[in-house]
C-alpha cells in the first residue's frame, strides 16, 4: 500500500466506475444504472477544482481536494505533494459529463486510458503532460474526434436528483 494514496474519494477512478455502468446501460438497454450514473457524475460535475480540472483525491470527511507528500502527510498544493504522481487532470470528465448530457456541447475527447489528461489551461508543467506519453494520448483524443461516443442512454437529469439539488 502507498501512503500517498489514501481512503479517499477519487475522482479517476469514480469516472471509470462511470464509465463501466454506463457501457451495461448502453450494451443491456436497462436504465437501472443511471440513477447512480447521474449522481455520480453530478459529484464529479461540482467537484472541479476549475473548469475542466479535477483533483485526483478529495477528503472523505471535508471533501476538499486533497494532495500528499510522499509520507502520507497532507499538503496545500499539487506542487508540494509528491512528485511524479498525477495529483490534477481532466481525467476524461468533460467528456464523460458532455456524453451524460451534464456538460458542455463543446468538451475536449476523453484522454486514452491510464492518461490523465491535462487541466483546461494549465499553465503548470506539473499539469501539462508526460513527453512522449502524452503526445500518443493527444494523437488518439484526436482519433477520437473524427467519430466522438454517442450520447449516453442514461442522459438527463431525474427530477428527484434536481429537486434535491443535485445537479447545477
Amino acid at each position: 500500500m502507498r501512503p500517498f494514496e489514501p481512503a479517499a474519494l477519487a475522482s479517476w477512478e469514480s469516472r471509470h466506475a462511470i464509465d463501466a455502468l454506463d457501457a451495461l446501460a448502453r450494451t443491456t438497454g436497462e436504465t437501472r444504472w443511471c440513477a447512480a450514473i447521474r449522481a455520480a457524475a453530478s459529484w464529479l460535475r461540482i467537484a472541479a477544482v476549475s473548469p475542466g480540472c479535477w483533483a485526483r483525491f478529495y477528503g472523505l470527511e471535508d471533501g476538499q481536494p486533497m494532495y500528499l507528500d510522499a509520507s502520507g502527510a497532507r499538503v496545500e498544493t499539487p506542487a508540494a505533494a509528491r512528485p511524479g504522481y498525477d495529483w490534477r487532470g481532466d481525467y476524461g470528465i468533460p467528456a464523460l459529463l458532455r456524453r451524460l448530457a451534464l456538460g458542455a456541447s463543446e468538451s475536449p475527447p476523453s484522454p486514452l486510458p491510464g492518461d490523465p489528461g491535462v487541466c483546461t489551461g494549465a499553465s503548470d508543467p506539473m499539469l501539462a503532460g508526460h513527453g512522449a506519453r502524452s503526445l500518443i494520448a493527444e494523437a488518439g483524443m484526436e482519433l477520437a474526434t473524427i467519430e466522438p461516443p454517442p450520447i449516453s442512454p442514461c442522459a438527463g437529469a431525474p427530477r428527484e436528483l434536481v429537486a434535491a439539488g443535485g445537479l447545477r
